[in-house]
């Protein structure tokens, strides 16, 4: 049997990211992020919003950054869902197309934009006997469930949550116990509890009070 391999140089991604800046509004120091990608084999770890990658790009104070050394491959984007001063993530643009699954392919090199917009909504709550649980906020569609829309925050001692800067849409809310981190896809059992979340509409600038019920995993 012979094989045949070909080689392929790594190629560098340039990205910027983007902010709207209210008019009449000072614009602010940019903050500091990491952008990340994650090889495809990775995809259960940026379902659940992972800080751990393998390429990084990190925005100078223009918002420009590189990714070097990236091979051709499927990879995951690993983005913040929210910047200081109420900023969400509105879109994911590769090559100035925005992005509509949670994997992106890359053959050479390419241009990344991460556009953040203000004006976001606020969902907030109470969770019964909630403890040491979190809240997990994420779209009703299913291509958009990964990080970047995708929040997560934990109940406060009185039982309370709220999510801040949540980009307008349908959503799906879930409260889980403590140290439960959902994967949004890829098992019966997480596709049973998303069947057990509650349905909340996001919209620019108000916010939607939404009481939820500690949900347990049916393999738990």
């Amino acid at each position: 049997m012979e094989l045949t391999l070909q080689l392929a140089a790594p190629f560098a991604i340039q990205g910027r990211v983007t902010r709207e800046i209210p008019d009449g509004m000072p614009v602010p120091p940019f903050p500091r992020l990491t952008i990340g990608l994650m090889p495809h084999l990775s995809r259960a770890m940026t379902e659940i919003g992972a800080t751990l990658f393998d390429l990084r790009g990190i925005p100078d104070l223009k918002g420009i950054f590189s990714i070097e050394k990236v091979y051709a491959g499927t990879y995951g984007l690993v983005v913040p869902p929210t910047l200081p001063g109420n900023y969400f993530l509105d879109s994911i643009l590769v090559n100035e197309v925005e992005v509509a699954a949670p994997e992106s392919g890359f053959s050479g090199p390419a241009s990344l934009t991460l556009a953040y917009k203000t004006n976001g909504g606020i969902v907030r709550g109470k969770v019964e006997q909630c403890s040491s649980g979190n809240v997990s906020l994420f779209p009703q569609i299913p291509a958009m469930r990964r990080p970047g829309f995708f929040q997560r925050v934990p109940c406060d001692a009185s039982d309370h949550y709220v999510v801040n800067a949540v980009r307008p849409g349908e959503y799906y809310a879930i409260a889980l116990p403590g140290g439960d981190m959902l994967a949004l896809r890829g098992s019966v059992s997480d596709e049973v509890l998303v069947s057990q979340a509650t349905k909340v509409t996001v919209r620019g600038g108000e916010t939607s009070s939404v009481d939820l019920r500690l949900v347990t995993r049916p393999d738990h």
